[in-house]
């Protein structure tokens, strides 16, 4: 699938029903953003946690525009969890392991609050 100026009509309609987007100008700013929230590096596409975050926000099968918000806040603080995890388990300095430690702690926070996100829009 290529989204842009080269995807075609369907295709770009059959992403935002998986995405639960209803809304074109959503989707131009919820892919970028989805993106970016994963990329490690500040000028390059990280494509597979792009891909990952999408089919995380497919899998929650959102019905709006905010339950496909709540799935990318999930996929964000999950790939930040694991990163903070990967340099703590991997540091063998004090310091660097504290910095991860309150990385975990604040992206297990931002989990919780994604959960009670999720809860408050139960599938009908």
């Amino acid at each position: 699938m290529t989204i842009g100026e080269e995807g075609s009509a369907e295709e770009i309609g059959k992403l935002m029903e998986a995405l639960g987007l209803v809304d074109a100008d959503m989707l131009g700013g919820f892919m970028p953003q989805v993106s970016n929230s994963v990329s490690k590096t500040r000028n390059e596409l990280d494509q597979m946690n792009a891909n990952f975050a999408l089919g995380l926000v497919k899998a929650v099968e959102p019905q709006s525009e905010v339950e496909a918000v709540l799935g990318a806040r999930m996929a964000e603080t999950h790939v930040c969890l694991m990163d903070a995890s990967r340099r703590y388990l991997c540091s063998d300095t004090t310091p660097v392991k504290e910095s991860a430690e309150r990385s975990m702690m604040a992206a297990r926070r931002l989990s919780v609050m994604s959960s009670v996100g999720v809860a408050l829009f139960p599938k009908p």
